[in-house]
């Protein structure tokens, strides 16, 4: 009869030990999910800045200008873009126009600033975000 017991709690035992097992698992497989989008939403921001800087130095070495229409062919992933005063963020200084360009993530939100100058389609002045020169 001692026996039947130990067996039966033996048993429930390693039941338990397997469905712990399972959701320590099941969260730890969720948490590796939401950082890999995290992970690449900071990419695309990181990347996207890195080209918009290399374009912005190559245009100014031939003395033109980068346009705005020529931004969006740069961008990596597909940010949120929303216009915003360009006083609001110090160092876009005394851009006439500008947007705020967001990768949200799931536990961060990566952002560029990119002020621009005056006409229907306005030179591209000054870029600030993340991934920033450290010559700067």
């Amino acid at each position: 009869m001692a026996d039947k017991l130990k067996k039966k709690s033996a048993k429930n035992g390693s039941q338990a030990t397997l469905i712990t097992r399972i959701v320590v698992f099941g969260i730890l497989g969720v948490l590796l999910i939401l950082a890999l989008l995290d992970f690449r939403k900071k990419q695309g921001a990181q990347t996207s800045a890195t080209k918009i800087r290399e374009h912005l130095a190559a245009k100014e070495r031939t003395s033109e200008d980068m346009l705005k229409s020529e931004l969006t062919a740069l961008l990596t992933g597909s940010p949120a873009v929303s216009s915003i005063s360009p006083s609001s963020v110090a160092a876009l200084g005394l851009a006439a126009a500008a947007e705020r360009l967001d990768w949200k993530g799931p536990f961060r939100t990566y952002t560029i600033f990119v002020g621009y100058g005056a006409g229907e389609n306005p030179p591209v002045e000054v870029i600030e975000g993340p991934g920033e020169p450290a010559d700067e």
